[in-house]
C-alpha cells in the first residue's frame, strides 16, 4: 500500500483496527509501504485524546459584538469515530446598564448557526439588575457525528429564548480556545500503559432545577482499573444567591465526597453587599483517588455550608448542564503508539512515540482563603519529560473581587517569567454594580487553564499569582474561601498523529 508519512500507517492502524502496538514504514524500490503488526491481545483499545490546538487572542478593547459571531478557527479532524471536544477560557459579560440582562455564548460547526446536534455546547449568563461585570469564563463539551476533514468552529453570542443582553466577550483579558479529538467508545479492557482513557459525558438541558438539596446529575460510569484516578469536571449554570448564603456543588462516587485527596467541590459564598440575581455558568474540576475498578454512581450534590444559611440554589438555567468523567494515572508518561522507520532492527533504528496527553500531575489545598491583593498565592514543581511538549495548567478554586470598580488578575508563571508563547494563561475578575456604590463580597467557583509552550525539560517551577489587571485598578480580592483548590499540570502536544 503506498503512502506518503509514516503517520498515516498510524492513522490506518487506528481506523481500521482500533488497536495497534506499533507500525512500520519499509522502502522498497523507492516506494514507502505501511506494514502493521497487531498484538494478538492487546492492552488498550482506546486512542485517547489526540490532534490538540489552542488558538489565543488578545484584543484590547475586546469584543463588543451582542449578537452573532465573534470568532472562527478552522480545525482538521483526522478521525470519523472520534468526539471533538471544544473549550473556551476567556472573559465574557452579560448585563451592562440593563436590568434582566443575559446572553449566551455557544460554539458551532461547519455552518453559520449550526450547534452541535449531540448537545449544544453554550454558557448563559444573566443579571437581574444593572452590572458591568467582566469575569473569567470557562466551558466546553464533547460534540459527535462531525465527519473527519476541515471542520469550521465558530464561536458565537446571542440570547436566552425570551430575553436580551449587552454582552462583551474577552474585554482586555487573554482567551483560548481549545481543540482536540477524543476517543468516546466503550472499553473492553483496562488500559494499562495509557495516561488517559475511558472517557465519557454525561449531559441535561434546561434543568431549571431550584431545589436547594440532593443531587443535580447523576450516572454510571464503568471503571476499567483499579489503579486510575477518576477526573471529573462539572459545568453549569449556577445562581449566586443572597447575602449571608453559602452553598456547595460537590461530586459524589457511590453516595460519597471525595476524601483521597480532598473533595472535588464548587464553593459559592455571598457574605454581604448588593443582592443580586446572578445565574452564571461556573465549572468545577478536580481528581479524586483510590476508586476501585467496577460500576461507579458518579453525581454531583448540593450541600450546605457551616456558618452560613442555605443558599438560594438553582441550576441549569436556559443552558446545557455537563458532567464529563475519565481515568487518568498522575505522572505516567509512556507512549500510546510507537512506530519504527527501519524493520530490520539495525543500530540505525529510529524510534519515536506518540502520545498527545500524558505526565499528569494534580495538587490540591482547603481552605486557602488567601486575602493578599498582589503576591504568590502558591507553587510546585513539576518535572517536564519531553522537550516538544507543552505544559498544560488547570486550576480550580473560588474567587472574589469585592472592590467596585476595580479588577483582580490570577495568572501563572513558569520559572519565574509568565508565559510567551504563545501568551499569558490567566483569569480577570472586574465588577461594578450601577445601582449601588457598595462593595460585593461573593465568591464563586471557577476554572483557569491554558498551555504553554517552549518550556525546557527538567524541573519546572509553576506558580500562581495575583495582582492587577491590564484596564483597571488593583481590587481587594480573595482566593479559594472555604473551598478545594485543585492544581493539574500535564504534557501535551500539539503534534498529530
Amino acid at each position: 500500500m503506498p503512502i506518503a508519512h509514516h503517520e498515516d500507517c498510524v492513522k490506518q492502524c487506528i481506523e481500521e483496527h482500533h488497536s495497534c502496538t506499533w507500525s512500520m514504514l519499509r522502502h522498497k524500490n523507492g516506494q514507502k509501504l505501511c506494514f502493521i503488526e497487531l498484538n494478538t491481545t492487546p492492552e488498550c483499545l482506546d486512542m485517547s485524546v489526540v490532534n490538540i490546538r489552542q488558538w489565543y487572542h488578545y484584543k484590547a478593547g475586546g469584543y463588543g459584538t451582542d449578537n452573532g459571531e465573534i470568532l472562527s478557527w478552522t480545525y482538521y479532524k483526522m478521525y470519523s469515530f472520534t468526539d471533538l471536544h471544544v473549550q473556551w477560557i476567556g472573559s465574557l459579560r452579560s448585563a451592562y446598564a440593563k436590568n434582566g440582562g443575559a446572553n449566551r455564548w455557544y460554539f458551532t460547526f461547519n455552518g453559520a448557526n449550526t450547534q452541535c446536534a449531540s448537545g449544544t455546547i453554550d454558557f448563559v449568563s444573566y443579571h437581574a439588575w444593572r452590572t458591568d461585570y467582566h469575569k473569567h469564563g470557562e466551558f466546553g463539551g464533547y460534540c459527535k457525528n462531525i465527519a473527519a476533514g476541515n471542520v469550521r468552529v465558530g464561536f458565537r453570542i446571542g440570547y436566552p429564548t425570551g430575553h436580551s443582553g449587552d454582552g462583551y466577550t474577552g474585554y482586555f483579558s487573554r482567551t483560548r480556545v481549545i481543540v482536540r479529538e477524543v476517543d468516546t467508545r466503550d472499553l473492553l479492557d483496562t488500559c494499562n500503559s495509557e495516561s488517559l482513557f475511558n472517557i465519557k459525558e454525561y449531559i441535561k438541558n434546561n434543568l431549571n432545577d431550584g431545589a436547594n438539596s440532593g443531587n443535580v446529575m447523576v450516572f454510571s460510569y464503568k471503571k476499567r482499573a483499579s489503579d486510575t484516578s477518576l477526573r471529573v469536571r462539572f459545568m453549569a449554570n449556577m445562581k449566586g444567591g443572597n447575602s449571608n448564603q453559602c452553598g456547595r456543588y460537590t461530586v459524589t462516587f457511590n453516595g460519597e465526597e471525595c476524601d483521597n485527596p480532598a473533595p472535588v467541590q464548587g464553593v459559592i459564598v455571598w457574605v454581604n453587599g448588593v443582592t443580586n440575581e446572578h445565574k452564571r455558568g461556573r465549572s468545577i474540576e478536580g481528581i479524586c483517588y483510590n476508586i476501585p475498578a467496577g460500576v461507579i454512581q458518579v453525581a454531583v450534590e448540593r450541600k450546605a455550608c457551616s456558618s452560613y444559611s442555605t443558599l438560594d440554589f438553582y441550576t441549569g438555567w436556559h443552558s446545557m448542564s455537563r458532567l464529563q468523567v475519565e481515568e487518568v494515572r498522575l505522572g505516567l508518561g509512556r507512549r500510546q503508539i510507537i512506530f519504527v522507520d527501519n524493520p530490520d532492527n539495525s543500530n540505525n533504528d529510529e524510534a519515536a512515540g506518540i502520545t498527545n496527553v500524558f505526565n499528569i500531575q494534580h495538587w490540591t489545598w482547603m481552605n486557602m482563603d488567601d486575602e493578599n491583593n498582589n503576591h504568590k498565592i502558591l507553587a510546585v514543581t513539576y518535572n517536564k519529560t519531553q522537550d516538544n511538549s507543552g505544559i498544560k495548567v488547570t486550576l480550580s478554586s473560588n474567587f472574589c473581587q469585592r472592590t467596585r470598580g476595580k479588577c483582580a488578575r490570577w495568572y501563572f508563571k513558569f520559572d519565574g517569567s509568565e508565559c510567551s508563547n504563545p501568551g499569558y494563561i490567566e483569569g480577570n475578575m472586574y465588577q461594578n454594580h450601577w445601582d449601588s456604590s457598595a462593595n460585593i463580597n461573593f465568591h464563586s467557583p471557577n476554572t483557569i487553564k491554558g498551555i504553554c509552550k517552549g518550556i525546557n525539560t527538567g524541573s519546572v517551577n509553576v506558580e500562581l499569582w495575583v495582582g492587577s489587571c491590564h484596564a483597571w485598578g488593583l481590587g481587594d480580592s480573595t482566593f479559594g474561601y472555604m473551598t478545594t483548590t485543585a492544581l493539574i499540570v500535564e504534557e501535551v502536544y500539539y503534534t498529530t498523529l
